[in-house]
């Protein structure tokens, strides 16, 4: 026996002796406390609660933490299915986290997943109505055309000659001379929509009951499913026009509308407007984007108009704020004006830092000058400098290093200066913009391979732009470089009213009134350029297809609209 009782602890027939201890920790630590005890694995922790049930414990919020996360753990496995993403088979070790930081974390992603889902939802909602609008627009357009036959086949004859974006700008010019449309003189009305498939019986039924017969209901299937963003699968649809009369009638069929869901959109009568609702429902494929341009400089124009850096700092404090706060703002309910602020966050911060620039260009902060960049290179001759034009500032240093003087400030000749510096800056950008615009559609022409636009469009434009404001850039620019006294106003006014007088002391540099002379006479030929021949050559275009429809029948006159249609030179 003393044998047995002499064996080390620890061994076949016994455990190692232990000590019951209680731990009093403060709450704050506890949990840090018990986590590295218990990593420690040389504890057994007993409960002391154990008659009472889990949601009288003390550490109930904690298990509903642990709930909440495992609920978004599920949440994001659902998404990823829902996705079709297949997770890895051997997963990348991640280091571990405490909980605290994993809830963080999952809060976040969820946050941003929520987010994500609801603008995808808000997407494709959008563009389903716009393309059951378009489906709308293409088969309820059929269903009101009228039954003479030439009509129909002049409209397929147009709808196919049409088509192309190339001629997007020519048909409705043409269409409005050629066809007015259908004049609704039977008093009959109509409500068009697009209806589930599933529906369409039921639906058509309720109507005639609901107008005891007294309707007339077309349909035809629409040409693409929609994408349900709920449940994921495309919905076969149908695109009806009901034909009625009476007022009571409409508000019959549109609550009946209403109960099976269907989305009605309105289509006019006339086939020349249906055309332009097309083309704006859908964009032209591949044209050159001026968002790229317009991102820099509608901010920087803005800060030429406004440019205060005591201003832009308190719009740079604001945009600073919602930027920090996107996060939280995204997923609240704002109003009309804060949502447009939030949506344009950083258009407004480009404008604050613009502001801040051209406010130091101005040396203005609310409207006060400030000697930043050291002091001013002017002083008074007298007393009554700041009284008299006669008397007025004398310059005894070098120019200040950034932005205009502050002793402009408070002499009789600050607004004058300032308000002439400010205008001649706008219309130097202004018309620098307008060029880039008209250059924009050069490169738009020539990549749809329009050289009717190229020869009646881009040259007369840019010529009368140029002829008369990008004249008017340049004596700017000579004014400022030479300190001339020319009167400008004077000079662009009489260039229209006596362009064979002499300028006299308004006269900038030699040669000046032949020019102008010239450029008078471009920006004249200019106008009817740009006016007339476009028209009349689309005109003429279009004639010729209608000839050969009169002509020639059936495919052959396909054909012939085809081969007149690939060549879109201005001429057939």
């Amino acid at each position: 026996m003393e044998y047995i009782d002499n064996l080390p602890a620890m061994d076949l027939m016994r455990s190692e002796k232990m000590t019951f201890v209680q731990l009093i920790i403060p709450a704050e630590s506890a949990h840090r406390a018990v986590s590295y005890l218990g990593d420690l694995g040389l504890l057994q922790f007993r409960d002391l609660n154990a008659d009472k049930s889990p949601f009288q414990r003390t550490f109930v919020n904690q298990v509903k933490r642990c709930a909440e996360m495992s609920r978004k753990l599920r949440f994001f496995k659902d998404q990823i299915h829902k996705a079709g993403i297949v997770s890895s088979v051997h997963p990348v070790l991640q280091p571990d986290l405490e909980l605290e930081e994993l809830e963080i974390q999952l809060a976040e992603h969820e946050h941003e997943l929520i987010e994500i889902n609801h603008n995808s939802e808000k997407l494709r909602q959008t563009y389903n109505e716009l393309l059951e609008f378009k489906m709308v627009l293409q088969k309820a357009g059929s269903f009101l055309v009228s039954s003479n036959s030439h009509l129909a086949e002049e409209r397929e004859l147009d709808d196919h000659v049409f088509s192309n974006d190339d001629y997007a700008d020519t048909a409705s010019l043409l269409e409005k001379e050629m066809r007015s449309g259908l004049p609704n003189q039977s008093g009959l009305r109509f409500v068009s929509g697009i209806i589930s498939k599933s529906k369409v019986l039921r639906f058509e039924r309720m109507l005639f009951r609901a107008t005891r017969g007294n309707m007339l209901f077309n349909q035809a299937p629409a040409d693409e499913r929609i994408l349900d963003p709920i449940s994921t699968e495309r919905i076969e649809e149908m695109v009806f026009v009901v034909f009625f009369s009476g007022e009571q009638a409409k508000t019959k069929i549109l609550k009946i509308c209403e109960a099976f869901g269907a989305n009605c959109y309105p289509v006019p009568e006339d086939i020349t407007k249906q055309r332009q609702l097309t083309r704006e429902v859908v964009a032209r494929y591949q044209e050159a984007n001026p968002a790229v341009y317009t991102v820099i400089t509608f901010p920087f124009l803005f800060a030429v108009m406004f440019g205060d850096w005591g201003h832009g700092i308190c719009l740079l404090l604001g945009s600073l704020l919602l930027i920090a706060r996107e996060s939280k703002l995204g997923s609240q309910k704002l109003g009309s004006f804060m949502e447009m602020l939030f949506g344009g966050r950083y258009v407004l911060l480009l404008m604050s830092l613009f502001s801040i620039y051209c406010g130091l260009i101005y040396n203005e902060f609310f409207s006060v000058p400030y000697h930043i960049f050291g002091g001013s290179a002017y002083k008074c001759r007298d007393a009554t400098c700041s009284d008299a034009y006669s008397v007025g500032l004398v310059k005894y240093r070098d120019p200040y290093p950034f932005g205009v003087d502050p002793s402009w400030r408070g002499s009789r000749s600050e607004l004058p200066f300032l308000n002439s510096l400010k205008m001649k800056m706008s219309i130097l950008l202004g018309i620098t913009q307008m060029n880039v615009g008209i250059i924009l559609s050069y490169f738009n022409a020539r990549f749809f391979r329009s050289s009717l636009d190229v020869r009646y469009q881009f040259v007369p434009q840019l010529i009368f732009l140029n002829s008369l404001f990008g004249y008017l850039s340049l004596l700017i620019v000579i004014k400022w470089c030479t300190g001339s006294q020319a009167d400008l106003y004077h000079v662009m006014i009489y260039m229209f009213l006596s362009p064979f007088e002499d300028l006299g002391e308004n006269q900038l540099f030699p040669g000046q009134k032949l020019l102008q002379i010239i450029l008078l006479l471009l920006a004249v030929i200019a106008v009817p350029w740009m006016l007339f021949p476009k028209p009349f050559i689309l005109r003429k275009l279009h004639s010729e297809v209608r000839q050969y429809h009169h002509s020639v029948g059936g495919a052959h006159s396909f054909c012939l609209c085809n081969s007149l249609h690939i060549t879109n030179d201005g001429e057939p």
